[in-house]
């Protein structure tokens, strides 16, 4: 039978938990074999291994150095980028047929920071500073995934993990100085992930619903980010030949196929309190559409791309709203 490459989770809620998943100058949602913002809520057979390398790009609506310093002069902490590039490698293994154990480590790159400022000299003068590019390891995640529930093609599954504080945490802006911790690669804290997914098969058309959330606590200079938030519905549609039996009767196998795949998302991230104070401009919810496609081969590799774009959003003016994003994922089980 064709080995389907299972989303797995310590990608998926990897890229989640980067960054803030509706922030497009922050990170993207989920990765896996399609766009990966929606769990599967599939597997490893025992003994199975399995690994992933998603790419993801979110771009964010352009903010101009006079907006920047409009804003400031509001007293309203806002900062702008051109965009983040995000890489997130995933290891999985089927502890028994029922439960995988994953585990992902994302380096971040975030490209043409810029913050508003005050300049106080003899008259206080508002402005836009650059900061430039900052890149890094990202805090690794460690899931597990439980399959509590099966029926006929379909199931249940909750995850559980921990994110752990491995990432870069101390990079400086071209000013020299130290850059905010919702700006750095890691966060400092110990995060709990949750989740469940729940999917099945109608045909040769697969469904799947998924929620998951970060819980965070105050890690790096005594900041914590926002808890996070994904929900999705994610539908897709087989093209190529399906698993079956040949004429000798062996052992169903499979064959190369391709499946087309749409996600919708509601993604948010809460408010950032650094010292006890809540960030008032802070804070993220959006909708994204994300279509794309999938290619599997029966050697057990698969590739997807997928595109998302923002249907709705409300995001705190400290950040700028979402334009576009884009996924790129390799994977292979063994």
């Amino acid at each position: 039978m064709m080995k389907k490459l299972t989303i797995l989770p310590g990608l998926a809620l990897g890229l989640l938990a980067l960054g803030a998943p509706a922030h497009a100058d922050h990170g993207l949602a989920g990765q896996g074999g399609s766009a990966g913002n929606v769990l599967s809520p599939s597997t490893l057979p025992k003994g199975a291994f399995a690994f992933s390398f998603g790419l993801g790009l979110a771009v964010p609506e352009k903010r101009t150095d006079a907006e920047l310093a409009a804003l400031t002069a509001d007293h309203i902490h806002a900062h702008a980028g051109d965009y983040t590039l995000t890489g997130v490698l995933g290891l999985a293994y089927g502890l028994t047929d029922r439960i995988s154990l994953s585990a992902s480590v994302p380096y971040v790159r975030r490209d043409g920071l810029r913050a508003g400022v005050h300049d106080h000299h003899s008259t206080v003068v508002n402005r836009a500073e650059a900061l430039g590019t900052v890149s890094g390891l990202g805090d690794v995640r460690v899931t597990a995934q439980a399959r509590v529930i099966d029926w006929h093609g379909g199931g249940l599954s909750l995850v559980a993990g921990l994110k752990a504080p491995t990432g870069h945490t101390s990079q400086a802006g071209d000013n020299g100085e130290l850059l905010e911790v919702e700006h750095q690669p890691g966060s400092g804290s110990w995060d709990l992930i949750t989740g469940a997914a729940i999917g099945g098969k109608i045909g040769r058309a697969d469904i799947a619903v998924s929620a998951s959330r970060e819980w965070t606590t105050t890690g790096e200079r005594e900041t914590e980010l926002g808890d996070r938030t994904l929900v999705g519905l994610s539908l897709s549609r087989t093209l190529g030949a399906m698993a079956h039996h040949d004429d000798s009767g062996e052992a169903p196998h499979g064959h190369d196929a391709t499946a087309l795949f749409v996600e919708a998302t509601y993604e948010a991230e809460g408010k950032q309190e650094i010292a006890g104070v809540v960030e008032a401009n802070g804070g993220s919810k959006a909708i994204w559409l994300s279509p794309g496609a999938r290619r599997e081969w029966a050697s057990g590799w698969s590739a997807g791309a997928a595109v998302g774009v923002p249907l709705w959003q409300k995001v705190g003016l400290s950040h700028p709203a979402n334009k576009l994003r884009a996924t790129l994922s390799l994977g292979r089980r063994f």
